[in-house]
């Protein structure tokens, strides 16, 4: 007798013991079986029910093994005894827990939908008399009447912050009165803009600007507030010019500028790169003008508005990723250094004749730099400064001289950490590390003297150029 003839056979036999039916807990890989739950068995050591699981399709297996009374209890409670045998199809199994997932899903949907049903008591506002409803403190009538949306509008446009230009640009009031400028912006939303002609859209194009400037008169290159700096004074003359809108002018990041280099007070500029989104004022749709000559009379007209001491030497074209600050690969510095300046010692205390010079050399060695510093300031007046300059106007180096200058600028030369020439950095810091290209003295050239307020003409002067090239440098590194 094959097996499949012995498991109906078996299936006969227990069909008439089956108790109470076991639905299947997990029938993934079984889409049509029945499942028989036996009765104990005879042996008096297991006290335990099988479960076995008939498959059309393939061998019986055992599933599990339950005890009997938790087992008898369990289906007892959850499916009562009607049936004795139960034919699970794919899905079904399921259908028990399904319904109590349903129920309680309902229940928690209706305590929600009733607590959500409540209406929140509005505050009333506190009025003097409960009688009568009063106008608040602080509101008109006119305020009364007018439309919630309105009243509603007017109070964000109450709470939103003000935005303010920056602090050192001429756009803002403070500047204005602290140096006397006056600059006229429109303002938006004027009722006479309706009868003015509409104006013809300007094409706006990322620009390269070249400048130089003498910086004895400002307080370095950088806005800076309650100072007058160089980009102050470029940025109100492009305004004046048309190049700035009137919307941007004040916020330099609207028109994206951008500077080589942020020279200090008192620095000089030769050639300088500005880079700044700008319009094309003198652009026609008729393109009569080239646009070589359009920016050529961009810079005649921004050079009107500037002062003698600052000049916009070219204006050009750029692509718009251009940066006047990150596109550039290096920065050159040149220094005119006197030649008196490597005279020997002995030349120089002849030229300052003071009394307590001898004591302040027997000294030195006792004194801080900063304690003799004070001495020379102390001691050393306007009028014997100008004396010994005037004595030593005369000195003229040697090519010795010049050489052991070079050698000894060499050594800045490379990459070093340059910590000393700064401040709040240590020798550890990555970031006190600086490329120098090249540090170099070169030929000595002679100025003549100036003109003073009498009429006399000065003593002529040897200078020593000295020019730094690198890649960038520290704050207070180029002094």
């Amino acid at each position: 007798m094959s097996w499949k003839n012995l498991l109906r056979q078996l299936f006969r036999d227990l069909s008439t013991r089956i108790s109470s039916p076991c639905v299947s807990t997990n029938n993934r890989y079984i889409k049509q079986s029945v499942i028989l739950r036996t009765r104990q068995l005879q042996q008096p050591s297991l006290k335990s029910t099988g479960v076995f699981v008939y498959n059309f399709s393939s061998k019986p297996s055992f599933v599990m093994e339950v005890d009997s009374s938790a087992a008898a209890a369990a289906n007892s409670a959850e499916l009562g005894s009607k049936t004795s045998v139960s034919t699970n199809v794919e899905g079904d199994t399921d259908a028990g827990n399904g319904n109590q997932n349903r129920s309680e899903k309902r229940k928690k949907s209706s305590k929600w939908k009733s607590f959500g049903n409540k209406k929140k008591k509005k505050k009333e506002p506190f009025y003097r008399n409960r009688g009568e409803k009063q106008v608040q403190d602080g509101e008109s009538e006119e305020k009364k009447d007018q439309p919630k949306n309105n009243r509603r509008q007017d109070h964000w446009e109450s709470k939103a912050p003000k935005i303010v230009p920056h602090e050192g640009s001429f756009r803002h009031e403070d500047m204005q009165k602290l140096f006397g400028v006056e600059v006229d912006v429109p303002v938006q939303g004027n009722a006479n803009d309706e009868e003015e002609a509409p104006k013809v859209k300007v094409p706006k194009k990322k620009l390269g600007i070249l400048v130089s400037f003498l910086g004895s008169n400002y307080g370095g290159f950088q806005i800076n507030a309650g100072q007058r700096t160089l980009q102050a004074e470029l940025e109100l003359a492009f305004y004046r010019a048309g190049i700035i809108s009137p919307s941007n002018f004040g916020w330099p990041s609207k028109y994206s500028w951008s500077n080589s280099a942020r020279t200090d007070k008192g620095v000089h500029a030769a050639a300088q790169v500005i880079s700044m989104k700008g319009e094309m004022i003198f652009h026609t749709e008729d393109n009569e003008l080239s646009v070589e000559d359009q920016l050529n009379a961009m810079r005649e007209k921004v050079n009107e508005y500037l002062p003698d001491d600052i000049r916009v030497l070219d204006i050009e074209r750029v692509i718009r990723p251009f940066c006047g600050r990150t596109n550039r690969d290096k920065v050159r510095y040149q220094y005119m250094v006197p030649s008196y300046m490597l005279c020997p010692r002995e030349q120089v205390e002849a030229a300052f004749e003071l009394a307590g010079k001898r004591e302040c050399r027997e000294a030195k060695d006792k004194l801080t730099p900063m304690e003799a510093s004070d001495i020379v300031s102390e001691t050393i007046t306007p009028e014997v400064l100008r004396d010994a300059r005037s004595k030593l106007y005369g000195y003229r180096t040697t090519p010795d001289q010049i050489t052991s200058l070079r050698a000894a600028l060499k050594v800045f030369e490379g990459t070093h950490p340059f910590h000393n020439y700064t401040r709040r950095l240590s020798a550890s810091d990555p970031s006190a590390s600086r490329y120098i290209m090249s540090f170099v003295p070169l030929d000595p050239i002679v100025v003549p003297g100036s003109v003073d307020d009498d009429g006399i003409k000065g003593e002529e002067s040897e200078w020593i150029p000295v020019q730094v090239v690198g890649q960038s440098f520290l704050l207070n590194q180029i002094r």
